[in-house]
């Protein structure tokens, strides 16, 4: 007899509720298997998901981030407040060092003017006073698909799509109240023309209420209280790139030429070209900074536009200024972007800045 023989009369001998019990066993066994194999393969989903969801929240996922991403930043008051990308918002004083503020989570855009923090999170802007430093939600775009954010003196411009529709809005960057539209157009769904809205923004510096209103085609003329302020210009765009302090800025004449308007009325145009590498990187109602050529910092007169270095040599060759305040520049590495450095701003006796002193090497380390 061989074995197979024999098993089988070994289970011809077994009781029968003793093959069944056997039976069931291996079968909840093999439901048990199953089980656990589905379990495991819907954590590891699960799982994914979640790491997918986190890695897009932190901008691993986004092709314009690869590489070496820059740091930005904005100085306000002694304070240079700036992002590391894939980690959020940080805050950075000479005295105290760095302190981040917000993790990269929870917000897709930021900006900074010279009462808050701004930052989004699906179709909400929030804003965090440099005062308090608590969070609080400021202006919600109902339906919105995705939501942007920009200085604008005191306040903010928020721009978004609903659907096929475009606004790009003044907000009050305290209340965040509609202060009306600077930009904006709906589409008909049937025909695919758009229907431009109306501008009837007011802008304010200090106390003072601005309109831009179109006269005819390339014409156009900023308002404030019923007269026209230096007179009329073939285009008129607030500048969203950057901020002087609580001045109102405006690309004016296809952006070669920045109108600055100050809350005292002590208005002033400067004219820059860009593609010989000038324009404004931070500064105040005073004075602008920026990089120019290889190896220089300059200094430009926001009142004149008269320009000269305060900086210059292998300690500035291949940097750039990230931002500025009348108190501290701080510089970043072009080839790395993995520095920053802090100088402090020493004054002659005209008040004038004149010459950086290194504060620190590198604050993000």
């Amino acid at each position: 007899m061989n074995k197979a023989e024999l098993l089988i009369d070994v289970i011809g001998e077994a009781r029968d509720e003793y093959v069944y019990d056997v039976y069931k066993r291996a079968s909840f066994l093999r439901t048990m298997r199953v089980v656990l194999r589905s379990s495991v393969a819907a954590a590891l989903v699960f799982v994914m998901i979640g790491l997918f969801n986190i890695f897009g929240r932190l901008d691993y996922l986004s092709f314009g981030n690869c590489g070496n991403p820059t740091v930005t930043g904005t100085a306000v008051d002694g304070v240079l407040y700036y992002e590391v990308p894939h980690q959020g918002i940080y805050k950075y004083t000479p005295e105290k060092g760095s302190e981040q503020i917000l993790w990269k989570y929870w917000y897709e855009e930021y900006t900074v003017n010279s009462y808050a923090v701004y930052y989004t999170r699906d179709d909400t802007v929030y804003s965090i006073p440099h005062r308090t430093g608590e969070s609080k939600e400021l202006f919600t775009a109902k339906g919105a698909d995705e939501i942007s954010v920009y200085p604008c003196g005191q306040d903010i411009i928020i721009s978004f799509y609903i659907k096929d529709n475009y606004r790009n809005l003044l907000i009050d960057g305290k209340t965040g109240e509609n202060l009306g539209t600077i930009r904006g157009f709906d589409m008909d769904p049937d025909t695919l023309k758009t229907k431009d809205i109306p501008q009837d923004a007011v802008y304010s510096v200090g106390k003072r209420k601005i309109t831009v209103e179109k006269e005819r085609e390339d014409s156009y003329s900023i308002i404030e209280n019923g007269k026209k302020v230096l007179g009329t210009f073939e285009s008129v765009h607030p500048l969203s790139d950057f901020s002087l302090g609580d001045c109102l800025l405006f690309g004016i004449n296809n952006n070669y030429e920045v109108l600055i308007l100050r809350p005292d009325g002590r208005d002033s145009t400067l004219i820059f070209y860009p593609e010989e590498g000038e324009g404004i990187s931070g500064g105040d109602e005073n004075y602008i900074f920026d990089s120019r050529f290889d190896d220089n910092i300059v200094c430009v007169n926001a009142y004149t536009g008269e320009t000269w270095d305060i900086a210059k040599g292998k300690d500035f060759a291949y940097k750039s200024v990230l931002a500025a305040d009348s108190d501290y520049l701080y510089i970043t590495d072009n080839n790395t972007h993995e520095s920053v450095s802090c100088w402090k701003i020493s004054y002659d006796s005209k008040n004038r800045p004149e010459s950086l002193k290194l504060v620190e090497g590198n604050i993000l380390k």
